[in-house]
């Protein structure tokens, strides 16, 4: 995603990139959480 929003910004659907940073990276960042917690 990085690549994109650097190199092709004027192609990039910025609802879709609010979508990901508002609704899915939560989600991620819980389901991490809980992998790590449990390795630890």
């Amino acid at each position: 995603m990085r690549h994109r929003l650097i190199h092709g910004y004027t192609d990039v659907n910025w609802l879709i990139v609010w979508e990901v940073a508002t609704q899915k990276m939560p989600v991620l960042i819980r389901q991490l959480e809980q992998i790590l917690a449990e390795e630890s």
